[in-house]
């Protein structure tokens, strides 16, 4: 029999085992996050990207995003990361019931999950989700910031029809909906050539022009970013950048750094 649950992989080495200290790490960060950016409350926020780093060096950057939806209702979450172990085509699903944390249990959206393979054909693929952590590092953020919700996974890979797709999803995504793309920006360049290159990331975005985007974007979760802006093309998105910084900033090694950025989307 199949381990209907997906235990937490990554809870003490990216973020904190104990639920009090991943508590207080999250209270911090979001702290210093509910100062930064415009105001959102009377817009609806449909979407966000945020990165799949150790908090150590994300927190702040996520938290810029996700304050942005605190104490919100959303009926689902998708959460769409990419796979950093295998190589893949197309989109991946799984048929785990649960998502742990150490902040508890996360119900999966069972009915939706079902809905994309019998509807869609979108496949499942429990291998894209073995010690993957681009998932499970938004967790704790939605479960301390959000009300009840159901979690729908999704794991990108490539060769993916990013229109198509989009047309599918576009359908089933209401204002009960939130969309997370899990991502990181620019590897393991010099602190100062990934300060330019995220900003060229950061202005694509902003464009929401997919061809240009995986041409000239760099992102772990390149494919996540094209299907969302699709999706921001189709039901009149708008993107909002809220912060950036790399793994520099937190002591880290200025020749080699990873580039985080956080974004929200909006209805009009």
């Amino acid at each position: 029999m199949i381990d209907p649950i997906r235990k937490a992989e990554y809870a003490g080495l990216y973020y904190p085992s104990s639920p009090e200290e991943l508590d207080k790490q999250l209270d911090l960060a979001m702290a210093e996050a509910s100062t930064l950016g415009p105001d959102y409350s009377e817009l609806g926020i449909t979407a966000m990207i945020v990165p799949c780093g150790g908090y150590s060096d994300t927190a702040k950057t996520s938290s810029a995003a996700f304050q942005k939806v605190m104490d919100r209702e959303y009926q689902r979450v998708i959460v769409i990361g990419t796979s950093h172990f295998i190589s893949m085509n197309g989109l991946g699903l799984t048929e785990k019931k649960v998502y742990q944390s150490p902040l508890g249990d996360v119900q999966i959206d069972l009915d939706f999950v079902e809905k994309l393979k019998s509807d869609f054909n979108f496949s499942v693929n429990e291998m894209a989700f073995v010690k993957e952590y681009s998932i499970e590092l938004q967790l704790p953020f939605l479960q301390k910031y959000l009300k009840n919700f159901r979690l729908v996974p999704i794991i990108m890979g490539s060769k993916v029809a990013y229109a198509d797709v989009a047309a599918r999803l576009a359908d089933l995504i209401d204002d009960q909906t939130l969309i997370v793309v899990s991502t990181n920006f620019s590897h393991y360049l010099s602190d100062e050539k990934a300060r330019v290159v995220d900003q060229n990331t950061i202005n694509e975005v902003l464009a929401k022009d997919t061809s240009s985007l995986l041409a000239e974007g760099q992102a772990s979760a390149l494919s996540g970013l094209a299907l969302l802006n699709e999706l921001a093309l189709m039901k009149e998105w708008q993107p909002a950048f809220l912060k950036y910084q790399n793994s520099s900033e937190n002591g880290g090694d200025k020749d080699s750094v990873v580039g985080f950025a956080s974004f929200v989307y909006f209805s009009q």
